[in-house]
C-alpha cells in the first residue's frame, strides 16, 4: 500500500498537539488510513479492535521518539548561531525554554530560518522512519 506523506505528517503533528492528555496516531499499513486517539476522551472514531494484535498497524512516532526536541534546537544553533550555542543550551536548563528560544530568534531576525530548518528535519526523519517500517510514500 502506498501512503500519502501528508497523512503521516498529519498523524505526527497530532501526536505533538497537547490537549492535556496523550495523543496517539496509528497507521494501517494495508489501507493507508490513520487512526487518531487521545486519552482525554475526545475521540471521534473507534480504534480498530485488532490494533494490539495485528502488526499491520504501527504507531506514528512523536517528536521525542524521533529526537526532534532539544537536539534539533542544538543542531540549529551549532549551524546558524555558533557564537550563541552555549547561551541557547543554557536556556534549555530552565522552564519556558522554547518560548525564550523563539523570542531570541525573532530578535536575531531568523525565526523563519528556524521553522524552515525544523520542517526540513521533521520531513527527513519521518521519511526515514517510513522506510524503516516498509511504508511506501507518495507525495
Amino acid at each position: 500500500m502506498v501512503v500519502k506523506f501528508s497523512d503521516v505528517l498529519e498523524g505526527y503533528e497530532y501526536t505533538a498537539f497537547d490537549t492535556g492528555g496523550i495523543n496517539q496516531a496509528f497507521l494501517d499499513k494495508e489501507t493507508g488510513k490513520v487512526y487518531y486517539y487521545t486519552d482525554s476522551g475526545d475521540n471521534f472514531e473507534e480504534l480498530p479492535e485488532d490494533l494490539d494484535e495485528n502488526d499491520k498497524y504501527i504507531e506514528i512516532p512523536c517528536k521525542n521518539d524521533l529526537e526532534l526536541g532539544r537536539n534539533l534546537v542544538f543542531d540549529f544553533a551549532a549551524q546558524y548561531l555558533p557564537d550563541d550555542a552555549n547561551y541557547i543550551q543554557e536556556m534549555f536548563c530552565r522552564k519556558g525554554a522554547y518560548l525564550q528560544f523563539r523570542n531570541f530568534l525573532g530578535c536575531k531576525g531568523i525565526i523563519k530560518k528556524w521553522y524552515d530548518f525544523e520542517n526540513e528535519q521533521v520531513e527527513k526523519v519521518l521519511r526515514e522512519w517510513c522506510a524503516l517500517y516498509g511504508v511506501e510514500l507518495v507525495d
